[in-house]
């Protein structure tokens, strides 16, 4: 971890005044997750998990899930978890891991309504949990393996699966709970990110500095945009600019989907993976990878406001609006 002391302070200043939300960060070679209170500018708790080893964390407000993904990455040989642990943000405490019955490798975990969606690498499928007794509901085929990450539409009808090593995306059906497509984009994807109408997934080419723009409605490579260096995790602001991470340049980049142009370059520590933004789409988060911080970044003012010592190997992260 991080020695605090040699981080940008995090204490709120007039100049930067305190954010509401908090934040969630697994922190895999840890084996935690860390809760940051972003009004009191500190890390408020950090969750021993329950195994080897989460990589993304979802909330609904109430509880985060963490699922236990894999000793290994990717496709690669090793374990295969079976579980979700469940964190209990009142207490601060794990308080259940469920068992999934099957080794699957769940990664990437979706609230929705009253459903949980969870990526089943192993399977071929995102699973349907119960959002309550979090009891498998049903399954959803995406028809291509290692499909590693989820996006959903707003309104929780249409998901997006990255699947990694076949380079395409999956289009499903969330409400008839089946495949519609399964696009090829690239020799290598990993992240995703689904607009808010559910009609143009983004993921970033993992060879080359280009993203990618998906139709889903008619299930093709519509576009790319060229990126100041590869990309990574993305979040789509409000207003519809895309943030983006650029992990070897440690760097986020905002990006103009209509006319292409990178609006802005705003460096960061080492190793920058996921994106998270506040509700009004002004800050943008992300976990340094390489320096164990998670930075927060004023992307009105385009620098970093804050950073937060974290534990070792941060990546998912999550913005909350608050902490109960």
């Amino acid at each position: 971890m991080r020695d605090p002391a040699t981080a940008r302070p995090a204490l709120p200043t007039p100049e930067n005044p305190p954010k509401a939300g908090a934040l969630l960060v697994v922190n895999k070679d840890d084996e935690t997750l860390g809760i940051i209170d972003l009004e009191a500018g500190r890390v408020d708790a950090v969750v021993p998990l329950s195994g080897t080893t989460g990589h993304e964390v979802a909330s609904d407000g109430r509880r985060a899930v963490v699922p236990i993904y894999s000793n290994v990455g990717v496709g690669k040989p090793g374990t295969d978890g079976h579980t979700i642990d469940v964190i209990d943000l009142a207490t601060r405490t794990r308080v259940a891991t469920v068992d999934l019955g099957e080794h699957v490798r769940p990664h990437c975990a979706q609230f929705a309504d009253q459903t949980l969606y969870v990526t089943a690498e192993v399977s071929d499928d995102v699973l349907a949990l119960d959002a309550t007794t979090l009891e498998t509901i049903g399954r959803i085929p995406t028809g291509a393996p290692q499909a590693h990450m989820l996006a959903l539409s707003a309104d929780a009808t249409i998901g997006c699966t990255a699947n990694v090593e076949p380079g395409s995306i999956s289009i499903l059906d969330l409400t008839q709970r089946t495949l519609r497509a399964v696009v090829p984009v690239a020799e290598r994807l990993n992240r995703i990110v689904l607009s808010a109408d559910g009609r143009t997934a983004y993921s970033a080419d993992q060879n080359a500095p280009r993203l990618a723009v998906v139709d889903t409605e008619a299930a093709e490579v519509r576009d790319w945009i060229d990126l100041p260096g590869v990309g990574f995790g993305a979040a789509l602001t409000p207003t519809g600019s895309i943030v983006i991470a650029l992990r070897r340049e440690n760097a986020i980049a905002v990006i103009d989907p209509v006319s292409h142009r990178v609006e802005q370059v705003i460096p960061v520590p080492r190793g920058p993976q996921m994106i998270a933004l506040d509700a009004s789409g002004r800050h943008a988060y992300t976990a340094c990878q390489h320096d164990e911080v998670v930075v927060e970044v004023d992307l009105a003012r385009g620098g970093v406001t804050r950073e937060f010592g974290v534990g070792r190997n941060p990546d998912g992260i999550c913005w909350i609006e608050d902490l109960p």
